[in-house]
């Protein structure tokens, strides 16, 4: 589905987007029970 992602993600940046990193892990987990963690950091420009 990565392709469509990446259409989706070009509409909200339709110039240089911010770098970002996609890691398919559905063939990785051995079952539904399975939990995953995700840490980020994100930028808010102040608007004004």
């Amino acid at each position: 589905h990565y392709a469509f992602f990446n259409r989706v993600r070009g509409l909200f940046y339709p110039g240089e987007p911010p770098v970002s990193t996609v890691v398919e892990v559905n063939r990785f987990l051995p079952g539904d029970g399975v939990l995953v963690e995700v840490e980020a950091t994100m930028y808010l420009p102040t608007l004004g």
